[in-house]
């Protein structure tokens, strides 16, 4: 009984923290909406987007029976949450950027293309 009630209670962390970043997401969505005319090329999400993620909220109550960690886990330092995935994001970040630029497309830019 204990396990089913600890599963209901990061199941609600995980929707808590899922639909933060839901609003995130609209918030920029508003945003982009208001600045998108000021800028050439300018992409901004549409709300068919949300959609496609709220697909994602079934499988936050798979997270635990899958033996993923949960967002607020105790046994999860704040580097493994934090520092870890932003140096990793970064460095693949800092890949694409020199792959793309070098290798695919070595002659000079008067401005970044847009996949960048």
């Amino acid at each position: 009984m204990e396990t089913h009630f600890l599963i209901i209670k990061n199941s609600k962390q995980n929707i808590i923290i899922y639909a933060a970043f839901l609003i995130i997401a609209v918030i920029g969505i508003i945003f982009g909406d208001e600045i998108k005319n000021n800028f050439t090329f300018f992409r901004v999400w549409d709300y068919k987007h949300i959609l496609i993620l709220l697909l994602g909220i079934p499988f936050l109550f798979l997270q635990s029976k899958a033996n993923l960690p949960n967002s607020l886990e105790d046994s999860i330092t704040n580097k493994q949450r934090f520092l870890n995935p932003f140096l990793i994001g970064t460095v693949f970040g800092m890949l694409d950027v020199i792959v793309i630029k070098t290798i695919m497309h070595p002659e000079r830019y008067a401005e970044l293309p847009l996949f960048l």
